[in-house]
């Protein structure tokens, strides 16, 4: 146990706050950013093709009508 923290509260938002460390879903968030990056820019072995659909057309999902 980390001396100190026998005061805080239990909630984890305070004792994430007091040791200035993120939260396990922002990590995650975070490290998988990290490997789109490195699929797209060929630093992992695997071709982005398999992994994401690349769309042909500058409309974002929308039709022409």
């Amino acid at each position: 146990m980390i001396t100190g923290f026998s005061d805080v509260k239990y909630e984890v938002t305070c004792r994430l706050e007091k040791l200035r460390l993120t939260t396990l879903q922002t990590r995650r968030l975070k490290g998988n950013l990290i490997e789109v990056f490195k699929i797209f820019k060929g630093y992992d072995d695997i071709r982005s093709e398999t992994v994401f659909v690349i769309s042909q057309s500058d409309l974002m999902g929308r039709s022409l009508a």
